[in-house]
């Protein structure tokens, strides 16, 4: 599950500087940054959501094929970590764009809040091991989402319920992909499968769930792949 967190956030970052040279070119115009903003939240959430959902669903048997038995005690605090970088994914381009709207002195105001919670936070965790802290750092995530969500408000007057209801689509492929791949892990272990042919299967099955599920619900994702290809 961790493994697959730290590819993922790889990927966001990479994404980085396209997101600020875009935000940049349309900086002037408040109603088109937002909407952009809100595309490629969607865009990303749709990819990247089902991923840290089934690695969740799945971080036990993720954690024993690679590493053996004796790490499945990490399971747990995978499972967590994976919901922590959900939630910072939401307003993954935060930065990017306060960078191109020249108010990055916004994600200082966001950062200072959030770096006092995990301060304030971090000794009474350490009394109930590597899950207390995996949970202060799930709740430091959602304390980041409300912040995001309210600089972005104020400042360049985001439409957060347009914003969140932009994102059922997505929260809605993550959540099959989940049960899908919970229900499927629990089965095939179930007929003595080792956890790596268990985890070959699901990584199978799992993108063709996901990609008709993207179809099916005409996600964003979707959308512009059939803008490409009519091009």
């Amino acid at each position: 599950g961790s493994e697959m967190c730290i590819r993922d956030r790889a990927i966001v970052e990479g994404l980085m500087p396209v997101t600020l040279a875009y935000f940049s070119k349309i900086k002037h115009d408040r109603s088109t940054i937002t909407n952009a903003y809100t595309h490629a939240a969607s865009l990303l959430a749709g990819f990247l959501w089902p991923v840290l959902f089934v690695a969740s669903a799945v971080s036990g048997t993720i954690i024993t094929s690679l590493f053996g038995d004796a790490w499945i005690f990490a399971a747990p605090v995978a499972s967590v970590i994976a919901f922590w970088f959900f939630l910072k994914s939401v307003n993954a381009f935060f930065n990017s764009v306060m960078n191109s709207t020249n108010n990055e002195k916004f994600i200082l105001v966001r950062d200072i809040p959030v770096f006092l919670f995990l301060i304030i936070g971090i000794v009474p965790s350490f009394e109930y091991g590597k899950i207390g802290v995996a949970y202060l750092f799930l709740g430091a995530g959602f304390f980041d989402l409300v912040i995001c969500s309210f600089i972005l408000s104020m400042v360049l007057g985001l439409n957060l319920s347009y914003f969140f209801k932009g994102l059922i689509k997505s929260a809605l492929i993550a959540i099959v992909c989940f049960l899908f791949s919970y229900y499927l892990n629990f089965s095939l272990h179930q007929y003595d499968f080792s956890p790596i042919m268990a985890l070959f299967v699901i990584s199978v099955l799992l993108p063709i769930v996901w990609i008709f599920l993207v179809w099916l619900l005409k996600h964003e994702l979707w959308k512009e792949v059939e803008s490409i290809a009519h091009r």
